[in-house]
């Protein structure tokens, strides 16, 4: 879809230098310069960061455990974006471009008998270009544009391929893409409609797609959608907001595809809940990635096609508790997934029907007006539900069925202080559930502090955090340690 990214209308000229000192020879520069330009409010950005990647992990090596340090695991990174933002008339216009150029390891799968690849490296270029043009055309109507343009090149080697290629891996690839978004919005009374029309033109080329694409794919899209609202139609003390919406898209390769919801809010007004229902149809193209590259990917992959029906409960009281829950329950027909085919690779794959129902709660509670508390939990089961499969009644490989996160921040005008946790329960990386596979639950921890000050004009932000305080070793793709606990400081100036 589009990216729509808008710019601040800045009228004053100002610069911001930010740099960061973090584990593993880890750093950050980089500085900002707003200065208008003929009345165009206009910003440019300009940065580097490195990493060594060197993080410790703990590994089992045929009985023998120890700590061992992540080689080849290190990356550098240039970047850069100029935006600017103008209003003439009664149109305003914000525009960015970003760029970047990275340069990585790529230290491969820890499996018995080898830690990691100590020789693959991956290059990467990415340029893309946003345009966003808005016109009130009056106060019931609304009309957006949005254009996004993108080129990616990426050249990856691996001299200890030999197993594919007597001369090792040296494989590059060309991505382009073209999008187009108007959004046409209006309103009449209390009915509220949303119209609209993308079209996306994208190819890939390379030396490592499937053989018979002949190293070239090209995609085109075309879609319209239609969104209509009442908003709040009452019946006594009760106010019911129904809404529909419509989307049908044409794409290179695939027939039709079609997605519609179907919902209503109803609200009391003598009670602080309100009462959400939807029912929806939706669908998913497999990406360049799932179909094409050589030895991952799968043409012969069919679109997802779901259907999910959701019910919830909002509750408000006094704009400092609320609270939600929802019980939702999804059939998938040919949902995408990534199998492995050995420990170091996978391929993509369709299974022909999934079920997946639970419980989503989420809270946020705000104490002495300082003091805020977000948290959440979903209960799900995420299970093949394919007739005559061997698999059917497992659960999806890497869906947890539980997942959990919390975040607690204090601010006042000097210091700002905040507590962020993750828990995500087990997990499967093979469809049959061996025991081999399983990925075991994990608990993450991280506390950050920040403190505002001033000196010699400069307006300064110091911010300490420290990322994984347990040192907790997971893994969120199996064979591939994550890092333990890591501490960056960051100082922040505006001029």
């Amino acid at each position: 879809g589009i990216v729509h990214l808008q710019s601040k209308h800045l009228t004053s000229n100002k610069i911001n230098i930010s740099a960061s000192l973090e584990s593993y020879n880890g750093y950050d520069l980089n500085v900002k310069v707003h200065q208008p330009i003929l009345g165009i409010s206009t910003s440019l950005l300009t940065g580097f960061n490195y990493s060594k990647g060197n993080y410790l992990f703990e590994t089992n090596q045929f009985g023998n455990k120890y700590n061992a340090s992540r080689a080849n695991g290190y990356y550098r990174n240039y970047y850069g974006s100029l935006a600017g933002a103008l209003t003439f008339g009664k149109w305003q216009s914000t525009s960015r471009i970003l760029l970047s150029q990275n340069h990585q390891g790529i230290p491969g799968a820890v499996v018995q008998g080898k830690i990691e690849s100590n020789s693959a490296k991956m290059s990467e270029f990415d340029f893309l270009a946003m345009t966003n043009l808005y016109n009130s055309l009056n106060t019931n109507n609304l009309i957006e544009i949005s254009t996004n343009a993108r080129y990616n090149y990426i050249h990856f080697t691996d001299t200890e391929a030999l197993n594919i290629n007597p001369q090792g891996l040296s494989n590059k690839y060309f991505n382009r893409e073209l999008q187009f978004q108007m959004k046409y919005t209006t309103s009449y009374n209390k009915l509220k409609s949303f119209f609209l029309i993308e079209s996306s033109i994208a190819s890939l080329n390379g030396d490592m797609l499937q053989p018979d694409v002949n190293s070239f794919v090209m995609r085109n899209t075309f879609s319209t959608g239609l969104t209509i609202i009442y908003d709040n139609f009452d019946i006594g003390n009760i106010k019911i907001s129904p809404f529909s919406s419509m989307r049908c898209e044409y794409i290179t390769s695939f027939r039709p595809h079609y997605s519609t919801s179907l919902g209503t809010k109803i609200h009391q007004e003598l009670i602080p809940i309100t009462l959400r229902m939807g029912l929806s149809n939706n669908y998913r193209i497999p990406s360049f990635n799932e179909m094409y590259y050589l030895n991952y990917g799968n043409q012969n992959l069919n679109s997802e096609k779901s259907q999910t029906f959701s019910i919830a409960l909002d509750y408000i009281q006094n704009n400092f508790i609320s609270a939600n829950i929802t019980f939702f329950n999804t059939f998938i027909e040919d949902q995408i997934v990534s199998i492995p085919k050995n420990p170091i690779s996978w391929t993509a794959k369709n299974i022909a029907k999934t079920r997946n129902f639970g419980i989503e709660l989420n809270s946020e509670i705000i104490l002495f007006k300082n003091l805020s508390v977000n948290l959440s939990y979903t209960i799900q089961n995420p299970r093949d539900n394919t007739d005559n499969s061997a698999t059917k009644g497992k659960l999806i490989t890497y869906i947890p069925q539980e997942l959990a996160s919390g975040f607690i921040y204090y601010k006042n005008s000097i210091v700002n202080a905040g507590a962020r946790f993750v828990y995500s329960s087990h997990r499967f990386a093979l469809p049959d559930n061996q025991f081999e596979s399983l990925l075991k639950s994990y608990f993450i921890g991280n506390l950050f502090l920040i403190r505002y000050f001033e000196m010699l004009s400069m307006k300064l932000k110091a911010r300490f955090e420290i990322a994984n305080i347990f040192d907790t070793q997971y893994e969120i793709i199996k064979n591939y340690p994550m890092p333990g606990r890591t501490f960056n400081f960051s100082i922040y100036a505006e001029i």
